[in-house]
C-alpha cells in the first residue's frame, strides 16, 4: 500500500505522517495487518482519551495508530493525538485502497512518497 503526503504539509505534519505510516508498516511487516470489517465501541476515540486522562492538543485527532480498517484495536493503547489533516487524509487514502479488497486480505507493506 503507498500513501501519499498531501500538498502543503508543513514539515511537523510530514513527519507526523512518516510516523504513522512507519507504525502501520511495522505491522504489516510482522503480518498484523489486514482488510477488517470495522468495529467501533460504543465510546467515541477523543472520548476514551479524555476519560483516561488524555488532552487533545489543538488541531489534532485522536487517532487509532493501526487504523480499524487495517485490524487495529478500538482500545485506548490503540490511541494517540494526530495532527488532523494528516488523520483524515491518511484514512481516507487507506479506506480507497482496501475498497473493494475481501476482508482478511493481507496488507503487506505501506509506505509514503
Amino acid at each position: 500500500m503507498s500513501l501519499g503526503y498531501k500538498a502543503g504539509w508543513s514539515a511537523e505534519q510530514i513527519a507526523a505522517a512518516d510516523a504513522k505510516v512507519a507504525a502501520l508498516d511495522q505491522a504489516a511487516q510482522s503480518g498484523q495487518l489486514s482488510v477488517t470489517a470495522v468495529e467501533r465501541g460504543g465510546t467515541s476515540a477523543a472520548s476514551m482519551w479524555r476519560a483516561a486522562g488524555g488532552e487533545i492538543p489543538s488541531a489534532a485527532d485522536i487517532d487509532h495508530v493501526i487504523d480499524l480498517q487495517l485490524g487495529g484495536s478500538d482500545a485506548l493503547s490503540n490511541l494517540s493525538p494526530l495532527d488532523a489533516s494528516v488523520n483524515r487524509s491518511l484514512g481516507a487514502q487507506i479506506a480507497c485502497q482496501i475498497r473493494g479488497l475481501a476482508v482478511g486480505t493481507s496488507i503487506v507493506g505501506v509506505s509514503i512518497c
